[in-house]
């Protein structure tokens, strides 16, 4: 459709007779050659006439200035081979007639409502669907306008603050302590763009447990961690999967015996566990964690033959806090 429309275009352009002469050319290399058109112009029942060609690359392809007769008209195309053909038929249109001059322009139409001249080229309408245009010599009297600018994209998402960070956060499990246990937390941290590192702490409220001999006991449990964690963020929405190491101690109170093997005792465990941010402000985040804790060192503690405090080898935690970031704010 492209290539109908430009040959159209150039029959509707091209002037009724040129004279005796041959084809000047001046094209790209990727382009076809003198001798190419004007064969192409002969099959098409042309006769030699003077015709002067320059083809230039141009956004989009290529555009052709055809200097025929006293006309010079400018066609465009895509492909350089199709421009080619367009010049080949525009100069074999206007050998069709017989040399004979150019007709009298017509008397303008007088008549009421008919539009003045404008003195401009009559371009023919386009083929539906066609992409390719002839355009005719632009005039002189008026400068051309400047192409349309494309709409200046969105301005990227600031980037996310680096630096210091600290966090809050409140913990429960279950496989620490007796029972379901519940706690809480801080961590003071640094971050780049793909990791961040933490130290911190936390300790989880105390545990009763009971033996049906009047014995009662409490455990609690505290420790402090280095985590090293992974970052991938998305917009405003950040995953963090974190591994740390974790030493503490646990301490144990008992009314109406003694334990063994006695109130305090050192603590140490490897948690692994993901960690979802979302910021819902540059230096804002909620922070949403699961994970599971594989106790290196642990201790059961007795009383006589009853066990009365035991600890898991494994154990499982859900944490719920905000991370405050604390850097300098980074240029757009």
């Amino acid at each position: 459709m492209a290539f109908a429309r430009l040959v159209g275009c150039a029959l509707a352009l091209a002037p009724a007779h040129a004279p005796e002469g041959s084809i000047r050319w001046d094209a790209p290399a990727q382009c076809p050659t003198a001798e190419t058109v004007a064969a192409r112009a002969r099959a098409l029942g042309a006769r030699d006439r003077p015709v002067e060609v320059r083809i230039t690359a141009v956004p989009g392809g290529f555009a052709a200035e055809v200097a025929l007769d006293a006309g010079r008209r400018t066609l465009r195309s895509a492909s350089c081979d199709e421009l080619a053909t367009a010049v080949a038929l525009l100069v074999a249109a206007g050998l069709d007639g017989p040399d004979a001059p150019e007709p009298d322009a017509p008397e303008p139409d007088a008549s009421p409502g008919a539009p003045e001249d404008s003195g401009a080229a009559v371009v023919p309408p386009p083929l539906e669907g066609a992409p390719i245009a002839a355009t005719p010599e632009p005039s002189r009297d008026r400068p051309t306008p400047a192409p349309a600018r494309s709409p200046r994209r969105p301005s990227p998402e600031r980037p996310a603050i680096l630096g210091p960070t600290l966090g809050v956060f409140g913990t429960a499990g279950i496989g620490l302590l007796p029972r379901v246990d519940a706690g809480g937390g801080l961590a003071l941290g640094w971050t780049w763009r793909r990791v961040g590192v933490e130290v911190g702490g936390w300790a989880l409220a105390p545990n009763a447990r009971a033996l049906g001999n009047g014995v009662r006991g409490s455990i609690l449990l505290g420790a402090a961690a280095v985590a090293v964690c992974g970052r991938i963020r998305r917009a405003w929405f950040e995953l963090r999967p974190c591994g740390s190491f974790e030493a503490g101690a646990t301490r144990v109170r008992t009314t109406g015996a003694e334990v063994e093997p006695g109130a305090r005792n050192t603590w140490l465990g490897l948690r692994g566990a993901v960690r979802a941010l979302a910021w819902v402000h540059p230096r804002v985040a909620p922070v949403l964690s699961v994970g599971a804790v594989v106790p290196m060192f642990r201790t059961d503690y007795r009383v006589g033959d009853d066990v009365l405090i035991s600890t898991a080898p494994v154990a499982f935690s859900a944490t719920l806090g905000i991370e405050l970031a604390l850097g300098r704010q980074p240029s757009e």
